[in-house]
């Protein structure tokens, strides 16, 4: 057992809370977005904060906010009406509000060809019934029309981390005055806790979401400071959008609310989350954990003579925050909520793995008849954890009676989205007797179940990008048909589905799913430029290229040859088609000596690829290697990748740094932030690909493979 440090006094705690909340925010640092790396493609979840893992799922907060009850997604939340602004009162009240919480990112001046424009609240943090005057001066994405549409991501104080589920609503018009400026009045229902916005023209061609940020409302208490509910929110809203926000947010969280073990256990997780564990840290949290089970202790003492027990989810909480610290802690904390609170979130988890451990002996039975009861009592964001867990097992044991129809509707009344129906329609045809109805299920998937009511627009998306991804979802649909089709032996039917499904968009495994069935129909010249196609992709190895090579009959050698020569530009038609070129001004950066040097005069005439990096970002300087290594695949195909770290210029920890990682290749320094102002970044590390005109073809993102598939395909078009 790890020895306890003594509890810090009240003097001490303050300096180690102080020293936890004293935190430099810089927003354009947005830890783990790498993890997301396929955002634009409309992924949403971050492998390490799973649903059996997520320590935040169960949070309520009922002593900041009312218990109402969620309107609908349609449901107005607000009142509008577009007013005249008063300009430098609410300007003021609107930065005395920012600063009073301190994590809000921070607004800047529109300036002469800036795409993005200003938001500004007032208040920033408005109370229950509390107007918001709006006011939004425009940059060059909206241009002038005469009515602008504000819209929101809005929490009340149950909703789960990321942006799925959380209903985006319009709150209404932002009407243009004089010049560039447009004002409105917005009031929010008393559910609301936290709302990201973004702006957009009214038919939703264009959005302007400051750059990926959103601009924000928090919900204040009484004495003007965010909420708990609102921080926590916050946070959770930031979760696959910027990990150092997320951070800097719960450090606010420990200075405003150090007594909530809520607190304690995000500032744990992140810490986690971010590698930034330490002894330090983990002793500090110890004495955390030993001061909360000292006040439960004497709560539970106190109660017992009083006939009163200890609220359920401080026992899961305080269980949850102390498995970090040592075996006999979390075994205690364990023990008493599996007795004392066996319905609450993380006692369902736990009675999961309970559960499931039996399956060895062949015990399916009672693992079934725990499952169900589990599910009777568990909360929201734990059934479909406990559907999910019910499906896996469903195999195991047979499947061969209703119970996969029961389940999967259990599954489904938690989560009816397109992606889990299909995983739900795919184990369904694990079972035998299920295998047609599961086929018959991505079948409608095909026609009706991918739509924009079943896959609603997202903040910061217009409605191109919204078209996309459901066309995406769809495709991904008629793959799921086509494998399926394909294993159960109809070729044709198989051939026919990949044949639509592969009209547009890059899937490699689907165009070599068509090969298969193109090949088991006699299609083998279908199947010779599905395998041309596949090789093409540059994020394959020398062994897969050979496995695929080996695949292609003699006698259609030439044919295949013929076929590689025609699929970089085929590669080329199908990955531009998501290309959004933008004019960006030539900005500078600057080199190790001080030099500034255009962009311009870095770009080869293939084009470029600009990385944005910092030394403080921990997936960036995991990331470095990867980066490096594609600098010179790209290089060596006349593509030069131009890495520009965060800050103003060298100093003693970059150049350690680099040192240690053995970068030989020049670093550039984004001096006064000019390139990423230029380029509207918000995250580290974030590549945008410009064609060799030095526009930019592609918007950032932190996948390396998506980066190089995206400057092959602009290769292609070069002469």
């Amino acid at each position: 057992m790890t020895s306890q440090p003594d509890l810090p006094h009240d003097d001490e705690f303050a300096r180690r809370t102080a020293a936890l909340s004293a935190v430099t925010v810089t927003p354009s640092s947005a830890l783990r977005a790498r993890i997301l790396s396929s955002r634009d493609r409309g992924v949403r979840v971050h492998p390490a904060v799973l649903l059996d893992t997520d320590p935040h799922a169960d949070d309520t907060f009922a002593q900041d906010a009312p218990a109402t009850v969620r309107p609908a997604p349609d449901t107005p939340f607000v009142t509008v009406a577009p007013r005249r602004w008063a300009r430098v009162v609410a300007l003021a009240a609107s930065v005395a509000a920012v600063a009073a919480l301190g994590v809000l990112m921070r607004p800047r001046p529109v300036e002469a060809g800036m795409i993005g424009g200003q938001l500004t609240l007032s208040p920033a943090m408005p109370r229950a019934g509390e107007p918001v005057t709006v006011r939004y001066a425009a940059g060059a994405t909206l241009g002038r029309p005469a009515v602008l549409r504000l819209r929101a991501r809005v929490r009340t104080a149950q909703d789960d981390s990321y942006e799925s589920g959380v209903p985006v609503i319009t709150l209404g018009a932002l009407r243009r005055g004089q010049g560039n400026e447009y004002t409105g009045t917005v009031t929010l229902a008393d559910s609301f806790v936290y709302a990201a916005l973004a702006v957009e023209d009214t038919a939703a061609a264009a959005v302007d979401d400051f750059g990926g940020r959103a601009w924000e409302l928090l919900r204040a208490g009484t004495d003007g400071q965010p909420t708990l509910a609102a921080l926590d929110q916050r946070a959770h809203d930031m979760m696959g959008r910027s990990w150092e926000e997320g951070l800097a947010t719960v450090r606010r969280m420990v200075a405003l609310y150090p007594d909530s073990i809520a607190v304690w256990s995000w500032l744990q997780s992140f810490e986690g989350w971010m590698s930034l564990t330490t002894d330090s840290t983990r002793a500090v949290h110890a004495a955390q954990a030993a001061r909360f089970a000292a006040r439960l202790d004497a709560r539970a003492s106190a109660g017992a003579a009083a006939g009163a027990v200890v609220a359920p989810a401080e026992l899961g909480r305080l269980y949850w925050y102390s498995r970090q610290i040592d075996a006999a802690t979390r075994d205690r904390w364990r023990t008493r909520l599996l007795r004392d609170a066996p319905a609450d979130g993380f006692a369902v988890q736990e009675r999961l793995y309970l559960a499931t451990a039996r399956l060895p002996q062949g015990d399916t039975a009672a693992v079934f008849a725990t499952l169900d009861s589990l599910w009777q009592v568990a909360p929201r964001d734990r059934r479909l954890q406990v559907a999910g867990t019910a499906l896996e097992v469903m195999p195991r044991s047979g499947g061969e009676t209703a119970m996969p129809r029961t389940w999967i509707a259990r599954a489904l009344s938690v989560d009816s989205s397109p992606g889990h129906q299909r995983s739900l329609a795919t184990r369904l045809r694990r079972a035998e007797s299920h295998r047609a109805d599961g086929t018959a299920w991505l079948r409608r998937l095909t026609t009706t179940g991918t739509n924009a009511t079943t896959l609603p627009r997202l903040l910061g998306e217009d409605q191109g990008e919204h078209a996309a991804r459901i066309a995406r979802s769809q495709r991904a649909s008629l793959i799921a048909l086509g494998r399926a089709l394909l294993a159960d032996g109809a070729a044709r039917a198989a051939a026919d589905t990949f044949r639509v499904a592969t009209q547009a968009g890059w899937e490699p495994t689907a165009f070599e799913a068509y090969a298969d069935a193109a090949f088991a129909t006699g299609d083998t010249a279908t199947a010779v430029r599905m395998l041309a196609l596949v090789r093409t992709d540059p994020s394959l190895s020398a062994t897969r290229r050979q496995a695929l090579d080996a695949r292609v009959p003699a006698a259609w050698q030439p044919a295949y040859a013929t076929a590689q020569a025609n699929a970089p530009a085929e590669l080329s038609r199908r990955v531009l088609a998501d290309a959004r070129r933008r004019r960006v001004e030539d900005a500078s950066v600057r080199d190790a000596q001080g030099r500034d040097i255009t962009l311009s005069a870095l770009r080869g005439e293939q084009g470029l690829v600009v990385a944005f990096w910092s030394r403080e970002c921990g997936p960036a300087v995991e990331a470095l290697p990867d980066i490096l290594a594609l600098a010179d695949a790209l290089g060596a195909r006349g593509v030069p990748l131009v890495l520009v770290a965060e800050q103003s210029a060298p100093d003693a920890a970059m150049d350690s740094l680099l040192q240690r990682a053995k970068v030989s290749r020049p670093m550039y320094y984004d001096a006064g932030g000019r390139l990423g102002k230029a380029f509207n970044n918000w995250g580290t590390p974030q590549l945008f690909v410009l064609d060799g005109d030095g526009r930019v073809a592609f918007a950032g993102s932190s996948d390396l493979a998506l980066t190089r598939l995206r400057a092959e395909a602009l290769l292609a078009t070069r002469p």
